[in-house]
This record gives C-alpha cells, sequence and structure tokens, in this order.
C-alpha cells in the first residue's frame, strides 16, 4: 500500500457539507463576539450610570455600597464568551482532517482532474475525480444538468455488488460548486503497468483478466451505467485475500459527455482494445484505423472464437444487437486450446516475479 506524508499535502478539497459546517461555525463566532459585547457594553453603561447618580449632587437617593453586580455580570458574560469560542475552535480542527487532501495529479483532461488522495476517515488511499464547471466548457444551466448527471451516476455505481468494481466511497459538490468522486484505490499494478514492466501476456491469461473485467462490465451495464471510460489505467491486477490476478475496474467518474455514451457499444470497443493491448504489449487507440486493429489480430494468430469475438466488439455500433460481455467472454474461453489459467498459475507467475527483484 502507498504510504503518504503529511509533507505531501499540496491542497485540500472541501466538499460543500463541510463548507457549510465551517461557515455556520464562523457565523456563530461572530454573533458570540457581538452579543457578548453588547452585554458588556450594556454592564459598563450601568457602572456609568450608577456612579453619576451617586456624584450628582441633586442625587438624593443613598450612596450604593462597595458591592455592585455588574462587574460579576461582565466576569460571567467574558467567560461564556470565551468558553464558547474555545468550543468552536475545537470543533473547527476537528473537522481540519476531514477534507480530501490533493497529493499527486494523475490526469488532467476535458474539465477533469484526477488526484491521488487519502480517505479521511480510514486513511485509505483514493483516487479523486474533480470536475471543474468553468472548464468543462458548458453554460452554467448545461453545467447543472451535467452534473445532475454525475450524481446519478455516482449513486448507482456506490450500489454496484461486483467484487470486481471500485468502491465509490464519496460523491458531491466541494467550493466553487465543482463536482467530485472519490473511489477506492486497489492494491497491485494498473494493466498498463503490468504490461510494461512484464511484457505481453499469453491469450489464456489475457482472457483470465478479461473476464474479471467483463464481470465488472456487466454489473455496470445491468445497473444502467454506460460510456465507463475504460481504460488499462483503470483496471488494477492485484490480489484479494487468497486469489491472485484479481482485477479490480473504476467503472464511474471519467466521462462527462454523458449523451455521447449511452449506449453499449462504446464499452465493447474499449473492451475489445484493452485485450488486443494486453496480448500485442502495445495499447491501440480507437481512433486507429480499423485495418490497423486488423492488423494487430493477425499479427497475434489468436484462435478463431477469440478473434471473431474481438472483431464483433471493434465493429459494434447502438445499432447492433449485441450480446451480454460476459457472454461474448465466455465464447473467448471456450476456444482456448488449454492450459487454462488459474489462480495456482498466477501465484506461481508472482511469485517467479518476487525472486527476479530479490535476485536483483
Amino acid at each position: 500500500m502507498t504510504v503518504f506524508h503529511p509533507g505531501d499535502i499540496r491542497a485540500t478539497l472541501w466538499p460543500k457539507r463541510l463548507l457549510e459546517v465551517r461557515r455556520k461555525l464562523t457565523r456563530s463566532s461572530v454573533i458570540i463576539v457581538a452579543l457578548g459585547l453588547l452585554a458588556l457594553s450594556g454592564n459598563a453603561f450601568w457602572v456609568w450610570h450608577d456612579a453619576n447618580e451617586f456624584i450628582a449632587a441633586f442625587n438624593l437617593s443613598a450612596p450604593r455600597t462597595w458591592f455592585h453586580p455588574a462587574p460579576v455580570n461582565s466576569l460571567l458574560i467574558a467567560v461564556i464568551m470565551l468558553y464558547a469560542l474555545r468550543q468552536i475552535a475545537k470543533t473547527r480542527r476537528k473537522l481540519a482532517p476531514l477534507g480530501y487532501p490533493l497529493l499527486e495529479a494523475e490526469e488532467k483532461v476535458r474539465g477533469v482532474e484526477v488526484w491521488i488522495s487519502v480517505e479521511p476517515l480510514t486513511k485509505r488511499p483514493a483516487m479523486l475525480y474533480m470536475i471543474h464547471p468553468e472548464r468543462s466548457g458548458v453554460g452554467r444551466d448545461a453545467w447543472r444538468e451535467v452534473s445532475h448527471r454525475w450524481v446519478r451516476r455516482s449513486e448507482k455505481a456506490r450500489r454496484l455488488n461486483s467484487p470486481h468494481v471500485a468502491r465509490v466511497l464519496d460523491a458531491g459538490y466541494a467550493q466553487h460548486e465543482r463536482f467530485y468522486t472519490v473511489v477506492e484505490m486497489p492494491r497491485g499494478l494498473r494493466m498498463d503497468e503490468l504490461v510494461r514492466e512484464h511484457g505481453a501476456l499469453p491469450v489464456n491469461r489475457a482472457v483470465f483478466l478479461m473476464a474479471q473485467v467483463a464481470h465488472a462490465v456487466q454489473e455496470a451495464h445491468t445497473a444502467g451505467l454506460f460510456g465507463l471510460a475504460l481504460h488499462p489505467r483503470h483496471c488494477w491486477v492485484g490480489s484479494r485475500s487468497s486469489n491472485v490476478d484479481w482485477v479490480t475496474v473504476m467503472v464511474s467518474g471519467h466521462c462527462v459527455d454523458e449523451e455521447a455514451t449511452a449506449d453499449a457499444a462504446t464499452d465493447l470497443r474499449a473492451f475489445a482494445l484493452i485485450l488486443l493491448g494486453l496480448l500485442s504489449g502495445t495499447w491501440p487507440a480507437a481512433q486507429d484505423a480499423p485495418s490497423a486493429h486488423e492488423a494487430v489480430i493477425d499479427r497475434l494468430a489468436l484462435p478463431y472464437g477469440i478473434a471473431s469475438a474481438v472483431r464483433r466488439c471493434l465493429r459494434a455500433t447502438p445499432a447492433d444487437a449485441l450480446p451480454p460481455v460476459e457472454e461474448i467472454v465466455r465464447g473467448m474461453w471456450a476456444s482456448l486450446p488449454g492450459p487454462f489459467w488459474n489462480n495456482d498459475l498466477a501465484e506461481a507467475w508472482w511469485n517467479d516475479r518476487k525472486q527476479e527483484r530479490e535476485a536483483s
């Protein structure tokens, strides 16, 4: 697990609900000070008025005794005021660690910033997606609609039950009307890091990993979430309990343009491109010509069932009657000549890599 130090903190994102509490505490402090000064001024006027009465020659009242209640009242008011201000200051200090520190920038594109952060209560590493309305290229009214879509997407993502989906920890608005989503940071390597460090994967292992990605994608599609912005940076390969080569996918908080992603075809094309990247060691782009993708498939000499499934995903359009992605992966799995990748093979592979690192 990544270890963060307080000195790494560059800035802090304050959720809007905390900002409201901080503002209320500030207003309470101002009100307490104003009422305290008003009460002290009243007591001072009381003392001054009684002193003038005693001194005046035409005053027939009896002289005042040495005891006067105004100083006692002033002392009590001052003590109560200082105690209340101290309690408010303590509350503000307790709120300070509840913001999200922006530790390291991951990516910035189309008004979306991705930061490595820390969940305030558990101190677990997390990924924070922050949307700036002034950078999104839409008007204020349109921004409200976009932000409402983000809220709905985040609420749906929080209800996903797939163990291969990274959990959404928090979502809402921050200062300057920025919207944010906080997602847990899985343990392990991202797929792009895995391929960069260890090269292309054999076909049986690539299908094993992508079957878990398919489970996460199918869960999101069933919940009505599309346009998941699948990317190797958003797929983590690690371990969970006794399971090795466990894949966790971040499926929410990557896309602003909801209208352009309301279909499964976009996700199927991204799914196929990730599989080709795992098998070839290079990451093809969605904007590449279809002939470039065909050349990669031909060069890999994939089994017929896998090659045809990849081609079908790459050519998918919103008008097509597409099968569920898990069904496509089952067809790929049935086309494998064997041996099938499993947990024991994955554990042996990771142990070999660990011994190589220790030897070097």
